[in-house]
């Protein structure tokens, strides 16, 4: 999330009532103590090929901060404007989020999760094996206040011995389960998201260790038994779990998420990866079962269509985004793929 110094003009609701409002691409804007989320992209009932202004999603005290090979921390409290529906890519990692005010709607690939703060607390984990497709739905004049944290799978996988029955819950895409808001888990996320984004070595010290003593909290609350998500074939015999992801591809992955709206070739994906266009393939072919543009092509359509599921883009604009001049042909490998039509996944949004 970007820190920047900008004067921004409100947009009155007659205006915004212009646009649909969904989309991605959000930025955070900072005036003095109030810090605003704007909205960059987004689909719009007028001509797309006229430029929109930005749009205000939320606005609020924030705390943000990443650690270098480690975890990274966002949350706070914020005011939500306007009803808007955010799109992104998640990237591969542990996500852990805890709600203490407002309603939380959101999800992975076809995850969903409702969280209300109004009855209770709530707080999930959940494991993202690989990148997914994020959604969230803001509310009008809907007050949050929470964390979110995210933990690199190789980080922890480090941490885990052979039997421990965490590996389990690493092992499987979409595994989840909801956290217990204890004394002690509830006291720790209330002073992070009481603080400010570090800027100096004391106040990151403070935040990285309030940090780690809340996933000493949270962890130890772990039995392999609340684990939703788990194939029915999953065991707590973890030793025999086979490594199903070559890490030394994480950068690669990294690299192809956040281009995905851009052409990639092999050539620069080998510069990316340090490896020869034909080692390249095979470590794709052997890791994934697919090679390097069948994987791209796979990700584009599946971002498709959780955006056509939400309603959130056309036929037209879903063709375009995944890198396809015509809608026919992308309709044709979209069938092939899910085994339904594009129609069909937006007449059920």
């Amino acid at each position: 999330m970007q820190n920047n110094h900008y004067v921004m003009r409100k947009v009155h609701m007659e205006e915004m009532n212009k646009y649909t409002l969904k989309g991605c691409g959000t930025r955070c804007l900072e005036q003095h103590d109030l810090q605003t989320v704007i909205s960059e992209n987004y689909s719009r009932h007028i001509s797309s090929s006229q430029k929109a202004p930005p749009i205000a999603l939320s606005e609020g005290k924030f705390i943000s901060h990443q650690v270098q090979n480690s975890f990274t921390i966002q949350g706070g409290r914020t005011h939500e404007l306007i009803d808007f529906q955010v799109l992104s890519t998640a990237q591969k990692s542990v996500m852990m989020v805890i709600l203490l005010e407002g309603k939380l709607d959101f999800g992975y690939d076809s995850l969903n999760f409702t969280l209300d703060a109004d009855a209770a607390y709530n707080a999930v984990l959940v494991n993202l094996n690989k990148p997914a497709s994020f959604h969230r739905q803001l509310y009008t004049d809907n007050y949050v206040t929470k964390l979110n944290i995210a933990l690199p799978i190789d980080w922890l996988e480090s941490r885990c011995d052979n039997n421990d029955p965490f590996r389990v819950f690493l092992s499987e895409h979409l595994a989840h389960f909801k956290l217990r808001l204890d004394a002690s888990v509830l006291a720790l996320s209330q002073e992070l998201i009481n603080l400010s984004s570090p800027v100096n070595f004391m106040q990151r010290m403070q935040v990285e260790s309030l940090t780690l003593q809340l996933f000493m909290a949270i962890f130890k609350q772990f039995k392999s038994t609340d684990i939703v998500g788990l194939h029915a074939s999953e065991t707590p015999k973890v030793a025999q779990l086979e490594n199903r992801f070559d890490h030394r591809l994480d950068p690669l992955m990294v690299y192809i998420e956040a281009h995905l709206n851009d052409p990639i070739s092999i050539q620069t994906l080998s510069q990316v990866s340090a490896m020869s266009a034909s080692s390249l393939q095979r470590k794709f072919k052997s890791t994934l079962g697919c090679s390097v543009n069948t994987y791209i092509r796979r990700r584009r359509l599946d971002i498709a269509k959780q955006q056509l599921a939400r309603g959130a883009v056309s036929i037209t604009e879903a063709a375009y985004n995944a890198g396809y001049r015509h809608p026919s042909n992308f309709t044709n490998a979209f069938k092939k793929q899910f085994g339904f039509s594009p129609t069909q996944s937006l007449k059920n949004s």
